[in-house]
């Protein structure tokens, strides 16, 4: 959720502070130098912010502006451009100049504009920078009065919040991963149920999550309950791959290694699906996700975190939720903790390839935060 800073609605610039310094030392002259041609100097700064400030505190309400704000792709891809544009208009016969504030995630952009009775469309171009829930979108406006001496802050709440989706990790090796290990229908490596592990089997429905695309919804569903419903499609056909990302953070030298991993999985997702499995997906102790679609990989990437699940006593292991029987399985680096996991992962259930970013020396491409607006 966004957090919103409070700030004062009515400011002094700084030409609005060095007229009331000035005022308040002419103030001190006459007192001191008793010249009564001083009176009528101080007057003159003092009565134009009085103005000013007349200005910010009566226009603004008379002008009721309104902001409109549009971002038509609700889920980027993280090093991707995202296009915003918003329309501000305003009902007084005369034309305000104002400073748009918009907000992307933790960054914000200031963008003058000028408002008149006619709408107004501002243009931003963000670039997203990481994963996850970001809100975008204007803030607030900032309309100065003529002089420049005082601004009128009016707080607008006008956006929407985007899902920045993982991107694919271009510099893993083609033969990674292998052949898949062959399962048998008994014995130990029998196959897990894992529709009913997740507790959404599929062909049934489940609820909205952000970046469904909207003809998924069962809408007369959705009525009844009162909630957004999707369809989750059944696909008995597909044979089923699991993979497993490794959230325990004693498994990742950095925040960028963890990114990394994230990356390889989509990749991984990407070629599995590509032979015609169903991905199975977890990490740490989530729910498994059973995805038919590289979107659907993505928009569960979007959401995962690290875990730092270190022994809260001496002699405990640190580790992430205990490995299911995977495919493949994706870490920064294999740690004891992670071992001992996939020897017991071993011991119930087969256990595949296993992918190490950090040892593979690959890394995302740095991207140059950019931000163009006109």
């Amino acid at each position: 959720m966004r957090a919103k800073r409070k700030t004062l609605p009515v400011a002094l610039t700084g030409r609005g502070w060095g007229f009331l310094i000035c005022a308040v030392i002419l103030v001190v002259l006459w007192r001191v130098l008793e010249l009564q041609d001083l009176r009528y100097l101080m007057v003159l700064p003092a009565v134009m912010l009085l103005l000013s400030l007349l200005f910010v505190l009566v226009v603004p309400p008379l002008a009721r502006m309104r902001t409109e704000v549009d971002v038509p792709d609700a889920t980027p891809t993280v090093g991707g451009g995202i296009a915003c544009s918003a329309t501000v208009v305003q009902r007084l016969p005369l034309t305000l100049h104002t400073r748009v504030l918009w907000l992307f995630g933790d960054r914000a952009v200031r963008q003058d504009a000028t408002v008149a009775r006619t709408p107004v469309e501002s243009l931003v171009a963000f670039r997203a920078r990481q994963r996850g829930v970001q809100w975008t979108g204007i803030t607030g406006l900032v309309l100065p009065d003529p002089l420049g001496l005082v601004v009128r802050r009016i707080r607008v709440d006008a956006g929407r919040d985007l899902l920045v989706l993982p991107r694919p990790l271009d510099g893993l090796p083609e033969e990674i991963p292998g052949p898949l290990p062959t399962r048998s229908d008994d014995g130990d490596g029998a196959a897990v149920d894992y529709s009913a592990v997740s507790g959404v089997p599929a062909g049934v429905l489940r609820e909205f999550r952000t970046g469904d695309a909207v003809r998924q919804v069962h809408w007369k569903q959705s009525a009844r309950l009162g909630k957004l419903l999707v369809n989750q499609y059944d696909a008995p056909d597909l044979k089923d791959a699991t993979v497993h990302l490794v959230s325990d953070a004693t498994c990742y030298s950095s925040e960028a290694s963890f990114e990394t991993a994230v990356s390889a999985t989509v990749t991984l997702a990407d070629r599995l699906l590509e032979e015609g499995y169903r991905v199975l997906l977890t990490c740490g102790d989530r729910p498994v996700e059973a995805c038919g679609h590289g979107d659907e990989v993505r928009r569960v990437l979007a959401l995962v975190s690290t875990t730092n699940t270190a022994g809260d006593t001496a002699g405990d292991t640190p580790g992430d939720a205990p490995v299911l029987p995977a495919d493949v399985i994706v870490t920064g680096t294999v740690t004891r903790g992670l071992s001992d996991r996939m020897r017991d992962a071993g011991d119930n259930g087969a256990t595949g390839e296993l992918v190490a970013v950090e040892k593979l020396a690959v890394e995302l491409p740095a991207d140059t935060p950019e931000v163009a607006s006109r």
